[in-house]
């Protein structure tokens, strides 16, 4: 039986884990990087500083040993990772090489900006730019909902065997978020090409389980939420409709994934700003590295 950690137990391999989990290799590198490393800082703070005797108990399943963390999402749930132990994670580390070239030959559509070289949330960003409208769907559970039936036959299955626990791509494990990611290719491809089958003109982009699209008839919206809910229904997955969200460049600048962006260009949020400050306060110099990286909106191989 798995049993969470107690409250106080978010060690450095939790963060590590975690960043990894969304194919993060250094999470105190970019702004970007340190901007998923904030989440379980804060989260750190918000539980109390009493600890577990001892810690929870390795769990042995698919030929892995791993416990389970459960990290607070600040809304009264909780977002749970599986950690492998260290022979392990180093065994499924030495399969991201071949996971990343397979990504790169099957990614022919461009939708995709996650977990690639010379890709990021900013180059994703600076595609909508010139839009009136934006909308952003968003997929719930990505990682749980991918089965090896998503990649049985884009995936060898020695790999397979090796990156699936109870039959789902565990978020925590370093390869979850390639395979999943790989995984979607073929809904991204069914996207685009239903959307030009009924004549809707729109730039439609993804990073991870955060889909984008920016276009210029306001019809167009109910039109794009029935075809991706389908598509998306159809393939295994489930849309959090709680994050659904249609912007108006008339209202000001536009959000997407964390940048804010207008017809001058891309530029930090509003809430990037105050992080900034309130780092300033606290003389959090991490944290003031990283989001003063994020907020300069690099794109990569500039």
């Amino acid at each position: 039986m798995f049993r969470p950690l107690e409250h106080g137990q978010l060690t450095v391999l939790t963060r590590l884990a975690y960043c990894k989990s969304i194919g993060l290799r250094n999470p105190s590198g970019s702004g970007e990087k340190l901007r998923f490393s904030l989440v379980l800082r804060s989260a750190q703070r918000t539980v109390s500083r009493k600890r577990s005797r001892r810690p929870a108990p390795l769990s042995r399943r698919s030929d892995m040993q791993y416990r389970i963390v459960r990290i607070p999402k600040g809304n009264g749930r909780f977002r749970e990772l599986t950690i492998p132990s260290r022979e392990d994670r180093a065994r499924l580390r030495r399969l991201l090489p071949e996971l990343e070239r397979t990504l790169d030959r099957l990614d022919t559509q461009g939708a995709n900006y996650a977990f690639q070289r010379k890709k990021n949330c900013a180059l994703k960003a600076l595609q909508h730019i010139g839009y009136r409208y934006t909308l952003s769907m968003d997929l719930e559970d990505f990682f749980g909902c991918v089965t090896p039936n998503h990649v049985a036959k884009i995936i060898p299955e020695s790999i397979i065997q090796q990156c699936f626990i109870d039959g789902t791509a565990k978020q925590g494990l370093p390869t979850s978020p390639i395979i999943a990611t790989i995984a979607f290719l073929p809904f991204d491809k069914r996207i685009t090409n239903a959307l030009a089958k009924i004549g809707i003109d729109a730039v439609y982009t993804r990073y991870a389980d955060d889909l984008v699209f920016s276009f210029q008839d306001h019809n167009s919206a109910g039109k794009i939420k029935t075809v991706v809910r389908q598509i998306v229904t159809d393939g295994g997955f489930r849309m959090n409709e709680t994050k659904t969200r249609l912007q108006d460049a008339k209202n000001g600048r536009k959000v997407i994934t964390g940048i804010a962006i207008d017809h001058h260009g891309l530029h930090s949020t509003r809430r990037t700003k105050k992080k900034i400050r309130a780092a300033l306060h606290q003389d959090n110099q991490d944290s003031l590295k990283g989001l003063t990286e994020w907020s300069k909106c690099k794109l990569p191989g500039i």
